[in-house]
């Protein structure tokens, strides 16, 4: 058998160890490479998921803080629950005005053009005139979106009564939605 030269074992040898070396050195740095973009990704979602939690304390702060303002804000709406309540606010008005008030019809509709319910009130108000008037303009400034879709007055001579027929839509019901 042909052995090599010294000088060229040698040279064999380190070739060997050179490519073991750089290839063990290659493959070292690939896993370095891939365990960095694995932390760069688990850091981006920690901080993603931190960034939710400190948006979520945000808005549970948010919330707490304007309670009351929220609170106050659906006391100007009317739900589906509180219609007899509002019903009862307007004839407490007639009662403490000395003004008989008569109740024809009360019905909720929604509107096709804005899509918002209303609820609608058809109503007969009997007295002396300023109290009649007075009753309707406090009616008006309740705190709902309240206008006379029709009102009518006439008075009756023998009596000095006047009577006021009118239709009342209250345009900020919102339907099936409790406080």
């Amino acid at each position: 058998m042909h052995s090599l030269p010294p000088i060229q074992n040698l040279l064999f040898i380190v070739a060997f160890l050179n490519l073991l070396f750089f290839g063990s050195a290659g493959l070292l740095g690939y896993r370095i490479q891939n365990n960095v973009k694995q932390a760069s990704r688990a850091l981006s979602e920690l901080d993603l998921e931190n960034v939710r939690e400190e948006n979520s304390k945000v808005v549970k702060v948010l919330l707490e803080e304007t309670k009351e303002d929220r609170a106050r804000i659906d006391g100007y709406f009317i739900d589906s629950t509180s219609i007899i309540a509002t019903i009862e606010e307007i004839e407490t008005l007639a009662r403490r005005l000395n003004v008989k008030l008569t109740l024809r019809s009360v019905n909720t509709s929604r509107d096709n053009s804005d899509g918002l319910e209303t609820l609608r009130i058809d109503a007969k108000a009997e007295g002396a005139f300023e109290n009649v008037y007075r009753f309707l303009s406090l009616v008006e400034r309740l705190p709902h979106k309240i206008f006379f879709e029709r009102a009518g007055f006439a008075t009756r001579a023998a009596a000095a009564q006047w009577e006021a027929n009118v239709t009342i839509v209250i345009t900020s019901f919102k339907k099936g939605v409790s406080g």
